[in-house]
C-alpha cells in the first residue's frame, strides 16, 4: 500500500480534498439516495485518489477523474451487492438530492420541494441519471462526461437529451391528477 511520502504530498491530497469532497459526496448522494453510502463511497474515492496520485497522468480535470473514481465505485457496489432499491422504499427512507451547485434540476427541487422531482431522476436508469447529475449538477463538458462514463461524446449527447426527455416525462406523469 503506497502512503503519502512527503508533506507536499499530504498538503496535495488536502487541497484535493478541500477542494472536491463536496462535489463527490453530493454527487454520490444523488446518484445512489444513500447518505450514508454516499459518505462511504466519498470516503473511498479520496482514499483511492491517494493512492493513486502518484500515476495521475493529467488526461482529464482533478474533478472528472475524482468523479469517475467515485462512480466506478459506486458501480462496483451494486454489482458486489446486487442490491435493487425500490423506489418507493428509498422515498420511505426519506431520501434527498442536496444540489452541489444549483442547476435547472436544483431549482426545480428547492421552488417545487422535489418530491416528484426525486422519484422522477430514481425512475431513470443508473447511466442516464448519472450522466444527467454530471451535465446539470457538476456542469462538465460532454467530453469530460464521457471520460467519466466511458462512453463516447456522441452517446453522452444522446443520452442526456433522451434521459431529459424521460425526466419530462416522468414530471408531467406525475403533475397529472
Amino acid at each position: 500500500m503506497k502512503t503519502p511520502s512527503n508533506s507536499r504530498e499530504v498538503q496535495t491530497i488536502a487541497e484535493l480534498f478541500d477542494l472536491h469532497a463536496g462535489a463527490v459526496y453530493a454527487y454520490l448522494l444523488r446518484l445512489s439516495g444513500d447518505a450514508a453510502l454516499a459518505d462511504d463511497l466519498a470516503n473511498e474515492t479520496f482514499y483511492r485518489a491517494m493512492l493513486a496520485l502518484g500515476g495521475f497522468r493529467g488526461d482529464a480535470s482533478v474533478r472528472t477523474w475524482l468523479l469517475k473514481i467515485a462512480r466506478n465505485l459506486y458501480l462496483n457496489r451494486l454489482k458486489r451487492e446486487r442490491r435493487t432499491t425500490s423506489l418507493e422504499s428509498l422515498l420511505e427512507k426519506g431520501v434527498t438530492f442536496p444540489a452541489a451547485q444549483p442547476g435547472p434540476e436544483a431549482e426545480a427541487i428547492n421552488r417545487e420541494g422535489g418530491e416528484a422531482l426525486q422519484r422522477a431522476l430514481l425512475s431513470l436508469s443508473e447511466t442516464d441519471r448519472s450522466i444527467l447529475l454530471l451535465a446539470s449538477q457538476e456542469r462538465l463538458p460532454y467530453e469530460e462526461i464521457a471520460q467519466v462514463t466511458g462512453l463516447t461524446v456522441a452517446a453522452v449527447k444522446v443520452r442526456i437529451f433522451r434521459a431529459r426527455q424521460r425526466l419530462a416525462g416522468a414530471l408531467e406523469t406525475e403533475n397529472k391528477p
